[in-house]
């Protein structure tokens, strides 16, 4: 049966992280042992597949679930990690976007957003929302959280600075380095490089920024003073989460002729189409998708827990169709596990220091 897989994965994992590394997960697979909140239900997963992600899979099984994983060409995944959910036989849907027969779909980045389901889906990311914007069942925003942020700010700042430190680049001291965007990604990237002993400008909307951060942030309507810092750099990065951002107010040879190594952080090609792929390490890919585990786990728990939870919240709740952001209560235990029971409890108390994270929980 697959639901016995829960007990095979554990075992698998042990190998690799501790439970102080994935606390709310641990949690979860604890408790959903014995209530069994998913049981019977046909359950499709799409979160990017890498090691850790099966330590997501754990409560799913444990909670009753009949989970089959789907995995998308348009979705960075490791290969390796697709061969061992053959070997215990979880079934593995690849590149099957509109048909199905799943009564909860766990997406990400509204892959599956045309598949139909009976009880409705809990999405990962925000980009995922344009196309579950008009969803006629309930959709779960993962990314709506302050958990998301332990993600998206610490984990892909570390993640960040561990690929560039796999591609040789190991001092950031005194570098002068441009970071567009200053939202969840945007900060995480330009907090470790500054700790890291960079020169760092952030670019971003000024009018929205009302923290006092400890690297320099510019308004990008500067294009002037944007341009010139640009011209100087040791590298650029985009952390914007727009499509073909940086384009729509600065010229393709702003970045072309710049002797600055260019990085994109985000999902989308952010630097646009003039700038080509093989002028960007990675070829415009996100950077820290070079490694084997893009975001460590204990940065990713806080999130995968609650996409997890969205399932069970749509089973347990009359939940209207449509986009709805994760309840506080779920959203602050997550935070409250991750500080009490996890590694990362000092790196929360910075981000409260700094106002991006709530101290109120």
């Amino acid at each position: 049966m697959k639901n016995d897989r829960s007990d095979i994965i554990e075992n698998y994992i042990g190998s690799f992280y501790k439970a102080d590394e994935y606390p709310c997960l641990f949690r979860q697979i604890k408790a959903w042992r014995k209530t069994k909140p998913l049981k019977g239900m046909k359950v499709l997963d799409a979160s990017p597949l890498f090691r850790n992600t099966l330590t997501k899979y754990i409560p799913l099984l444990a909670g009753g679930a009949d989970l089959t994983v789907g995995v998308s060409d348009l979705i960075p995944r490791d290969p390796h990690i697709m061969d061992i959910l053959s070997t215990w036989e979880i079934p593995v849907e690849n590149n099957s976007f509109s048909v199905g027969d799943y009564d909860l779909i766990l997406d990400c980045a509204g892959i599956h957003a045309g598949k139909p389901v009976r009880f409705g889906y809990s999405e990962l990311t925000r980009s995922g929302a344009d196309r579950y914007s008009i969803s006629k069942k309930p959709v779960f925003m993962t990314d709506d959280s302050m958990a998301k942020l332990l993600e998206d700010t610490l984990g892909t700042g570390d993640g960040f600075i561990r690929a560039m430190n796999h591609l040789g680049y190991t001092n950031f001291n005194n570098k002068s380095i441009v970071v567009f965007g200053c939202g969840k990604v945007g900060r995480g990237i330009s907090i470790r490089l500054y700790k890291a002993g960079a020169r760092v400008t952030a670019v971003d909307d000024l009018t929205v920024h009302h923290n006092v951060y400890p690297f320099s942030i510019e308004d990008y309507r500067n294009i002037e003073k944007v341009s010139r810092i640009v011209s100087n750099a040791w590298c650029v990065v985009t952390a914007t989460g727009v499509k073909h951002a940086l384009a729509k107010n600065y010229t393709a040879e702003l970045f072309i002729d710049s002797p600055a190594l260019l990085v994109n952080m985000g999902v989308e090609n952010e630097f646009g189409p003039g700038v080509g792929p093989d002028r960007v390490l990675n070829r415009n890919a996100p950077l820290n998708f070079i490694l084997d585990e893009p975001t460590h786990l204990r940065y990713i728990d806080a999130t995968l827990a609650l996409h997890n939870e969205g399932a069970a919240w749509i089973l347990r709740n009359e939940c209207p169709p449509g986009l709805f952001s994760p309840p506080c209560e779920l959203d602050m235990a997550m935070i409250r596990q991750t500080r009490e029971m996890g590694v990362i409890g000092q790196e929360l108390d910075y981000l409260t220091e700094l106002g991006i994270l709530r101290d109120n929980i």
